[in-house]
Protein backbone atom coordinates (compact mmCIF):
# COMPACT_ATOMS: atom_id res chain seq x y z
CA UNK A 1 0.00 0.00 0.00
CA UNK A 2 1.64 3.28 -0.92
CA UNK A 3 0.83 7.13 0.73
CA UNK A 4 -2.14 7.77 -2.26
CA UNK A 5 -3.91 4.92 -0.83
CA UNK A 6 -2.84 4.65 3.50
CA UNK A 7 -4.93 7.60 5.31
CA UNK A 8 -2.65 9.49 7.45
CA UNK A 9 -4.04 11.56 10.55
CA UNK A 10 -2.04 14.42 12.30
CA UNK A 11 -0.58 13.79 15.94
CA UNK A 12 1.58 14.93 18.73
CA UNK A 13 4.45 13.57 16.80
CA UNK A 14 3.81 14.24 13.99
CA UNK A 15 1.81 12.41 10.37
CA UNK A 16 1.11 8.65 11.03
CA UNK A 17 -1.05 5.90 9.35
CA UNK A 18 -4.74 6.21 10.18
CA UNK A 19 -4.54 2.70 11.63
CA UNK A 20 -2.08 3.73 14.16
CA UNK A 21 -1.89 5.19 17.42
CA UNK A 22 0.07 7.10 19.66
CA UNK A 23 0.96 5.41 23.25
CA UNK A 24 3.05 6.18 26.20
CA UNK A 25 6.32 3.98 26.12
CA UNK A 26 5.18 2.93 30.26
CA UNK A 27 1.45 1.81 29.03
CA UNK A 28 2.62 -1.07 27.01
CA UNK A 29 6.32 -1.63 28.74
CA UNK A 30 6.87 -2.97 32.26
CA UNK A 31 9.56 -1.13 33.93
CA UNK A 32 11.73 -3.45 36.25
CA UNK A 33 14.46 -0.94 36.89
CA UNK A 34 13.26 -0.55 40.51
CA UNK A 35 14.35 -4.27 41.25
CA UNK A 36 17.91 -3.63 40.03
CA UNK A 37 20.53 -4.29 42.55
CA UNK A 38 23.30 -1.79 41.70
CA UNK A 39 27.22 -3.15 42.46
CA UNK A 40 29.80 -0.87 43.10
CA UNK A 41 32.89 -1.94 41.31
CA UNK A 42 34.83 -3.30 44.62
CA UNK A 43 31.52 -5.65 44.56
CA UNK A 44 31.92 -6.90 41.13
CA UNK A 45 35.36 -7.34 41.56
CA UNK A 46 34.52 -9.45 44.58
CA UNK A 47 31.98 -11.36 42.70
CA UNK A 48 33.43 -12.21 38.95
CA UNK A 49 31.69 -14.66 36.82
CA UNK A 50 30.38 -15.15 33.35
CA UNK A 51 27.40 -12.92 33.50
CA UNK A 52 27.22 -9.51 32.04
CA UNK A 53 26.51 -6.58 34.03
CA UNK A 54 25.25 -3.98 32.26
CA UNK A 55 26.09 0.01 32.47
CA UNK A 56 24.56 2.84 30.67
CA UNK A 57 27.81 2.45 28.08
CA UNK A 58 26.99 -1.19 27.71
CA UNK A 59 28.78 -4.33 29.61
CA UNK A 60 31.15 -2.97 31.91
CA UNK A 61 31.62 -6.42 34.19
CA UNK A 62 31.13 -9.98 34.61
CA UNK A 63 29.59 -11.33 37.72
CA UNK A 64 28.47 -14.24 39.10
CA UNK A 65 24.71 -14.14 39.51
CA UNK A 66 21.89 -12.54 37.25
CA UNK A 67 18.55 -11.37 38.80
CA UNK A 68 16.39 -11.53 35.88
CA UNK A 69 15.36 -14.55 33.47
CA UNK A 70 14.57 -13.34 29.86
CA UNK A 71 14.82 -11.15 27.25
CA UNK A 72 14.67 -7.34 28.44
CA UNK A 73 15.31 -4.42 26.42
CA UNK A 74 17.74 -2.26 28.27
CA UNK A 75 17.38 1.43 28.26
Amino acid sequence: MNKQQTNYKQTGIGEISQNWEVLNFSSITENFDAQRIPLSKMQRQKRKGDYPYYGASGVIDYVDDYIYEGRFLLI
